[in-house]
């Protein structure tokens, strides 16, 4: 990365803060640090000093944002501080946090609520703002007697870093909140945060409480193409690190426990009962799996007396539909099964704007009538922002990697002063309605399996504790019941644990939450799956399936996006792999894509001349307009790799849009000739 050019910096001198006049913000403003805080501010303090990047890994909830507001004070009480964030709910929250210090502020993102909800009613206080030119402006008009504090959104981030080379100033101190969201590949916008040709700084500091570690078996190319938490020149050191297990232990965090609510299908069914069976069946999964997760979250929610519930689906549309019946399901159970109080439901989404979604949080926080509430939502509410202190968050789906897990199960970590102490994590569970496929139902446990992983990877103790179990489970096979952690918690019906059923269960989830990978073998899922992979090749000819294809009453897609990614990790037996391949499974599924569509490209060319392709064009069955247009947006943000730019440089493809490409020159028409007139003859 480019170091600053120091001469023109926010501080007048770039100097580390060592050097710094501390006279003006007193920290006094702030709310004081926890012991764990304040060596965390230290270490920043010492590490700004002498690396001038840096991480602080701290676990969801420890207070990362007062941690950063206090070691601005002391490493640039007058300087210049841009505070990235990858929400505008988090911009918000950041904005609250630092108030106190009456640090000249403004923020830049798209929403003009932002400071409404920080608290600064006077829009001259906390201007909002969104062009180059007005933050320009405000870095010339920005008093140097005092710190200056810019948040923005990491979608914004770019203008401000055009503003302060327009402006010919150095950021003094960069603090990067939620950092594992800018590591991945090294051409992403995000990534640019880190980089002082894009956004100059003095100092940075990364913080997360999920570093993004990318191993090179996770790396689609060379190891230079990514960009990992582990490398210092881009995110520097570890400076101070707190993690989960430690929060737990001191008292500042809940703990937790995870509780596996298992529903048989014919109970979901009997739920429905009042829908359509035809609807049913032409929908697919989508009731029933609703309904199997709000029978699962209403039995937990009378057992263990939960009052402020989370609920993460996997859409947008799953969250709305599961506030608006949740209810409905509620009154179709038996009252022994209903939990005590009135239920308030609502659903939080991206679109909504940040006055919208306090409301919901505020129910949340104080639910009406001393009743219980439940919010859900996609991934508006996963990580990075504070929410009221929930007693559970529940999971319907696996998620997509273990940052969001831990992510989201640290929504319920918060202390809950009015809690019981343990947070419930609930995943609930999809049953065969006969009790010996149980153990075998791969994709159903799959959540509750990716959950422990997660966790373990973040908490010594429950390491330690699941590593001991699964050795004595291993080595005293016929001895004594194995057994799981005691914060594991199966709920089953009668008849689904039984001693051979809870031992095979037991030891498969040892297993996978020890070495870290899924159940493999001759499941009926996987039966079921290479069933509908066969049949879908016999009627398109190949195995490129849609990622949200169903094939019947299979979900194709997700099972062949998961078999490629167990295949990566070697997760998949021979006689697995053989039977993908003689389906025609491609395993790099994006290469295989751009062959086809440079082939596409290659005939269009070869046929018109050109490759002005227009917008709407479909070239057989791949929609070629789509893919140029969307080919050379992905340009500009440097997301094209080189071998296609230069492929499609061979075709003659233009880069710029079709307003802005010059017309087409039309060759001159050849003169006619008869059998009367040859060419350079007159009559």
């Amino acid at each position: 990365m480019t170091a600053p050019d120091t001469a023109a910096s926010g501080n007048a001198g770039g100097q580390r803060p060592d050097a710094l006049d501390r006279r003006s913000l007193p920290a006094e403003a702030l709310p004081p640090l926890r012991g764990y805080q304040q060596e965390a501010v230290e270490a920043i303090v010492r590490g700004a000093a002498r690396d001038g990047r840096g991480q602080v890994i701290a676990a969801c909830g420890t207070g990362k944002t007062l941690i950063a507001a206090h070691a601005a004070v002391r490493c640039c009480p007058r300087g210049l501080v841009v505070i990235v964030c990858p929400s505008l709910a988090l911009v918000g929250q950041t904005l609250r946090v630092w108030r106190p210090l009456g640090a000249y502020t403004a923020a830049v993102c798209s929403d003009d609520s932002v400071a409404d909800v920080a608290g600064h009613t006077d829009p001259t206080n906390c201007p909002v703002l969104a062009d180059p030119d007005e933050i320009t402006a405000w870095l010339h008009h920005a008093p140097h007697g005092r710190m200056r504090v810019l948040a923005v959104t990491n979608n914004s981030a770019d203008r401000v870093g055009a503003a302060l080379l327009a402006a010919g100033v150095t950021a003094d101190l960069v603090i990067i909140d939620e950092a594992h969201r800018t590591a991945g590949l090294v051409g992403k916008t995000f990534a640019r945060v880190h980089d002082d040709t894009h956004l100059p700084a003095t100092i940075r500091v990364n913080m997360t409480a999920t570093p993004r570690i990318i191993t090179p078996g996770r790396r689609h190319g060379e190891p230079h193409e990514a960009l990992s938490m582990d490398d210092p020149s881009v995110f520097g050191p570890v400076w101070h690190r707190y993690p989960f297990g430690q929060a737990i232990t001191d008292g500042w965090l809940d703990d937790f426990r995870i509780v596996v609510v298992g529903i048989r299908t014919h109970d979901a069914l009997q739920v429905l009962q009042d829908v359509d069976d035809d609807r049913v069946t032409a929908i697919g999964e989508a009731p029933l799996r609703t309904a199997v997760v709000q029978t699962a979250l209403l039995r937990a929610a009378a057992e263990f007396g939960l009052r402020r519930v989370l609920v993460f689906t996997p859409r947008v549309a799953d969250s709305r539909k599961f506030a608006s019946t949740l209810a409905r399901t509620a009154a179709r159970l038996p009252a022994a099964e209903q939990p005590k109080g009135r239920l308030t439901t609502g659903h939080v989404d991206g679109q909504q704007n940040l006055r919208q979604r306090q409301i919901h949080l505020d129910r949340l926080a104080e639910p009406p009538d001393d009743g219980w509430t439940v919010i859900s939502s996609a991934r508006a509410l996963t990580e990075g922002i504070d929410v009221p202190a929930v007693d559970a968050v529940v999971l319907t789906r696996p998620m997509r990697s273990t940052v969001q897990v831990v992510q989201t199960v640290g929504r319920a970590l918060r202390r809950n002063p009015r809690g019981t102490g343990i947070a419930t994590i609930l995943v609930p569970l999809l049953l065969p309605d006969d009790p010996s496929r149980l153990p075998h139902a791969d994709d159903e446990w799959m959540a509750a399996l990716q959950v422990l992983w997660a966790m373990r990877a973040h908490d010594d103790t429950l390491a330690t504790d699941l590593d001991t179990r699964h050795h004595h489970a291993r080595t005293n096979v016929g001895a004594r019941q194995p057994r799981l952690p005691e914060r594991v918690l199966l709920r089953m019906p009668d008849g689904y644990l039984t001693d051979s059923l809870l031992r095979d269960i037991t030891i498969r989830i040892l297993d996978h939450a020890t070495t870290g990978r899924a159940p493999t073998g001759p499941t009926e899922s996987w039966t079921a799956g290479i069933a509908a992979a066969r049949a879908y090749r016999h009627r398109e000819g190949h195995l490129d399936v849609p990622r949200y294809h169903r094939e019947g009453d299979i979900d194709l897609g997700s099972f062949i996006h998961n078999c490629r990614g167990r295949h990566r990790r070697g997760e998949l037996t021979p006689d697995q792999v053989q039977a993908l391949e003689q389906c025609g499974i491609t395993w790099r599924v994006f290469d295989a894509r751009w062959q086809r569509h440079l082939a596409a490209f290659t005939t269009f060319h070869t046929r018109e001349g050109h490759l002005r392709v227009p917008r709407h064009h479909r070239e057989g069955d791949i929609n070629l307009g789509s893919i140029a247009h969307n080919l050379r947006n992905q340009r500009k943000r440097d997301l094209v790799p080189r071998d296609r730019i230069d492929a499609l440089d061979a075709l003659g493809f233009p880069w710029a849009h079709a307003k802005e490409q010059q017309p087409l020159q039309t060759p001159p028409t050849p003169p006619t000739t008869t059998r009367d007139t040859a060419p350079g003859s007159t009559r």
